[in-house]
């Protein structure tokens, strides 16, 4: 399963699709900060960026698990790959939980980087603030962390059910 995970992290890290997905979900973070009600974005602390926030990191881990994870887990029904990997010896067991992990592993890091990015960048320009408690933005996002994993499992699913990746995207 190691080697599994191994060659699909190579093939999502070559991917221009990530790319593009981290960038999407980057440009939906900062649009929000800019149209967030409140005070000028400039000025946030990084615990109101936290607060302010709140409604778009939903969004933004919706957007990595449902595309990341359709991509990651379906990309391969196209050239067979997936026969190659049972033909090499790997129990289909180990193919999925594979990909699984991958597509887990991708979105948690990718969701925790753009989401703790600007936190950290206006807590170091700003302070920290007293809009809320560090443990409790800390909790806030595990519970996000636990949101994700779940929603790519879920997408996951839906991807080996249909197949394909771009249809599994679409539903």
């Amino acid at each position: 399963m190691i080697n599994i995970i191994k060659s699909m992290n190579y093939q999502t890290r070559n991917d221009i699709f990530t790319v593009i997905t981290y960038l999407i979900a980057v440009i939906v973070q900062f649009a929000a900060m800019f149209f967030a009600e409140g005070n000028e974005p400039l000025t946030y602390t990084g615990s109101d960026f936290v607060v302010y926030m709140g409604s778009m990191i939903p969004v933004v881990c919706l957007i990595l698990a449902f595309l990341l994870t359709c991509r990651i887990c379906g990309w391969d029904y196209a050239d067979r790959t997936l026969n190659y990997e049972v033909l090499s010896g790997h129990t289909r067991f180990q193919i999925y939980m594979g990909r699984i992990l991958t597509g887990i592993l991708w979105c948690v890091i990718g969701f925790l980087v753009i989401s703790f990015l600007p936190v950290l960048i206006f807590t170091c320009i700003n302070g920290w603030g007293y809009t809320l408690s560090f443990s409790s933005a800390i909790l806030r996002y595990g519970l996000m962390v636990l949101l994700l994993i779940r929603l790519v499992t879920g997408f996951a699913v839906l991807t080996f059910i249909v197949r394909n990746s771009y249809i599994a995207m679409v539903l």
